[in-house]
């Protein structure tokens, strides 16, 4: 079982993290910004992974690799409103499509797009 964390604060900062059932935990600080309407872009600047503990969020307690990171990911998205499963009250929920393109560490470089994010506070 794996859960992740995405957080994306208005001033095109944030952070994502995952953590499994085996224990193991990831956290990554990230910017993001719209460079199209409808397009998500995460750049990756820095991650550290290892052994957690489980919490809201999980805590990495063993940290096996950690350091820059220059991923980036881009993904269609659209805003909606919908009902979890198991609740009754309608949450704001952002919903992301697979990922149109990566790159970075080995990855081919993304073709037509400008290189940094291209920050737009407030989406």
């Amino acid at each position: 079982m794996e859960s992740s964390w995405l957080c994306l604060r208005g001033d095109g900062t944030g952070w994502t993290g995952w953590a499994n059932a085996a224990r193991g935990a990831s956290v990554s600080q990230v910017t993001w910004g719209c460079p199209q309407e409808g397009a998500l872009e995460l750049r990756y600047t820095w991650t550290a992974s290892g052994t957690g503990v489980p919490g809201a969020p999980p805590t990495l307690v063993d940290i096996d690799e950690e350091g820059p990171d220059d991923l980036l990911v881009r993904a269609r998205f659209i805003v909606s409103v919908d009902t979890p499963p198991l609740d009754d009250a309608p949450v704001t929920m952002l919903a992301a499509g697979t990922p149109a393109a990566r790159s970075g560490r080995g990855r081919a470089p993304i073709q037509g797009f400008a290189h940094g994010p291209k920050i737009r506070s407030g989406q």
